[in-house]
């Protein structure tokens, strides 16, 4: 299988690295507070889990952050359960405020953070919010659902594209081009062509025909980053960033790699 986003190995390398050359060691400057925006950060980390492998994982985290030099105290996890989210938000804002900790990494789904922001608006607690490898929690849809005296000291990596008016982006033009009307799935529109993109790079494969290789070669098989062919350019630009870190591409075979930071400015309009 290839994917279009990092693998969950490859998230928590990447949310390590920003960690710990963009924040560790430096005052919570985007804390709610004066007090604790003066204090050196000390991280905890707030991850769902679904009875998969997400305990695994987040002892993973806390082993590379360990290793980079980060102290990642405490790590809570909760469950999904409307009955009981605000139940398990007051007793989880609870523990990080009494621990100290002036920066939470949230890692989870996009409608938990409602409930925990609001608790911590409740307990008089204004950390910062480091939006951890997560679904849809950097989106603007969900982020206007958040407590906003919270949500405006959240900030972390995303993998979103700047915004701009859907008719100006590749796949508005595409379906224009094609079909000579505007696309009539908005909503949904931008998102699509990706997978085909990976569908029509491995169809152009250069490998032998008619082997079960050819889709796994031809993805391998590309240049790297800033070398040009006649290679499909969404598979060129998304080669693997992420070798430097000893992530391998026959490792990891995703071909999204480009993140970005974010934060949330509810001050500004959508285009």
């Amino acid at each position: 299988m290839f994917g279009i986003t990092p693998s969950s190995e490859q998230s928590r390398i990447q949310l390590v690295e920003y960690v710990n050359k963009r924040l560790n060691n430096k005052p919570a400057e985007f804390a709610g507070d004066a007090t604790t925006q003066a204090e050196t950060r000390k991280f905890g980390h707030l991850y769902i889990d679904t009875g998969g492998d997400e305990k695994d994982n987040a002892q993973d985290l806390k082993s590379k952050m360990t290793a980079a030099g980060v102290t990642l105290d405490p790590q809570v996890s909760y469950t999904l359960d409307p009955a009981r989210l605000a139940e398990q938000a007051t007793t989880v804002i609870s523990q990080f405020k009494q621990a100290g900790i002036t920066s939470i990494i949230f890692q989870g789904d996009p409608v938990a953070p409602g409930a925990f922001t609001k608790a911590a608006t409740e307990q008089d607690y204004h950390p910062e919010w480091i939006i951890g490898p997560s679904a849809l929690v950097d989106t603007t849809a969900f982020g206007r659902t958040f407590d906003q005296d919270q949500w405006k000291h959240a900030f972390g990596i995303s993998q979103l594209t700047a915004r701009i008016k859907p008719e100006l982006g590749d796949a508005w033009n595409l379906y224009q081009w094609y079909h000579g009307t505007p696309p009539p799935a908005i909503d949904t529109n931008g998102v699509l062509p990706a997978a085909g993109a990976v569908l029509r790079s491995t169809a152009r494969g250069r490998s032998e025909a008619q082997s079960r290789h050819v889709p796994r070669r031809s993805v391998l098989g590309q240049p790297a980053l800033g070398q040009r062919d006649d290679a499909n350019d969404f598979v060129r630009r998304s080669r693997l960033l992420a070798q430097g870190s000893g992530a391998r591409l026959q490792r990891h075979r995703r071909l999204h790699r480009d993140l970005v930071g974010r934060c949330r400015d509810r001050t500004r309009r959508d285009p």
